[in-house]
C-alpha cells in the first residue's frame, strides 16, 4: 500500500518537469525596460515568425494576451501592467514551429520577470455563431489560408479559406466579445463579408450582424458561457538581467 504511494506521489512531482522540457527555449533572448513616451502615449509595436520575436515597445499585459490566449480584457494585476514597457527580442531554434512560441513566452516570463499567476472561469456575455433557418451560403475551399481583411470607418472587406472555428475567433474581435461556434459545420470554408463598421453601444443592431445573416447565412445570439481570467499575484516590475 505504501509503496503504490510513493509511486503515485513521484508522478505527480516530476510531471510539471516533464512538460516544462517538452516545451523549447528561446535561443537567445534580450528584454530591456523602455522609458515612458515624452508625450504620454503608448504605442505597441509586436511582430513574430518561426525565426524571431521582436516587440520593440509593449507591455506586459499585451504578452501575458498572445503567450495564455487570454484577451487584455481579462487579465488583471498590477497597474504597470499596461503603462511599464517593454522591448523584447528572442531568437527562435531552427526546426520549432511559430505556434510553440505563445509557450516559450510563458517560460521567458516567468524566469525574466518572477511571474505567478493563476486563472479563474465566470460567466461571461458571449456571441453563438449559428445557421440561419434554411442553411447557410457557404462555398466549400480546399486549403485554409488564414484571413485577411481591408477598411476604414466607411467600410470593411473581410475573405477567409478557414474552418468555421477559426472564423468565429476572427469574428470576436470585430463583434466585442467572444463567439463560439455552434454551426455544427465541418469542413474548410471560404468566407467573403462587408459590411460598416459597428456603433459600439448596440452590437446586435449593427451591420456587421446584418452582413452575417445575409452574405453568409450565418446568425449571432447573445448566450452566456464559462470564460477564462487571468490574474497576475505577483511579478517583477524590472527584468532580470539578459
Amino acid at each position: 500500500m505504501s509503496m503504490k504511494y510513493g509511486q503515485v506521489l513521484a508522478l505527480v512531482i516530476l510531471a510539471p518537469a516533464l512538460l516544462t522540457a517538452q516545451t523549447p527555449a528561446f535561443e537567445a533572448a534580450s528584454i530591456k525596460s523602455l522609458p515612458p513616451a515624452l508625450d504620454g502615449s503608448i504605442h505597441i509595436h509586436m511582430s513574430d515568425d518561426d525565426k524571431m520575436v521582436n516587440y520593440t515597445s509593449v507591455g506586459l499585459k499585451d504578452v501575458l494576451a498572445y503567450a495564455y490566449g487570454v484577451p487584455k480584457d481579462r487579465i488583471s494585476g498590477p497597474g504597470w501592467l499596461d503603462s511599464e514597457m517593454y522591448a523584447i527580442v528572442a531568437k527562435v531554434p531552427a526546426g520549432v514551429s511559430g505556434k510553440q512560441i505563445p509557450a516559450m513566452l510563458q517560460t521567458l516570463l516567468q524566469e525574466r520577470f518572477g511571474l505567478m499567476l493563476h486563472r479563474e472561469s465566470k460567466d461571461i456575455p458571449v456571441f453563438a455563431l449559428m445557421q440561419v433557418k434554411g442553411g447557410t451560403k457557404l462555398k466549400s475551399a480546399d486549403e485554409v489560408t488564414g484571413c485577411h481583411g481591408t477598411g476604414d470607418s466607411k467600410g470593411r472587406v473581410l475573405t477567409c479559406q478557414s474552418n468555421v472555428a477559426q472564423f468565429a475567433n476572427w469574428l470576436s474581435r470585430q463583434a466585442g466579445r467572444q463567439v463560439i461556434d455552434k454551426t455544427q459545420l465541418e469542413g474548410i470554408f471560404r468566407f467573403e463579408l462587408q459590411w460598416i463598421p459597428d456603433a459600439p453601444e448596440d452590437p446586435p443592431n449593427t451591420t456587421l450582424f446584418e452582413a452575417l445573416n445575409k452574405q453568409l447565412g450565418l446568425r449571432l445570439e447573445g448566450q452566456h458561457a464559462p470564460g477564462e481570467f487571468l490574474v497576475v499575484d505577483s511579478a517583477n516590475r524590472v527584468p532580470t538581467e539578459n
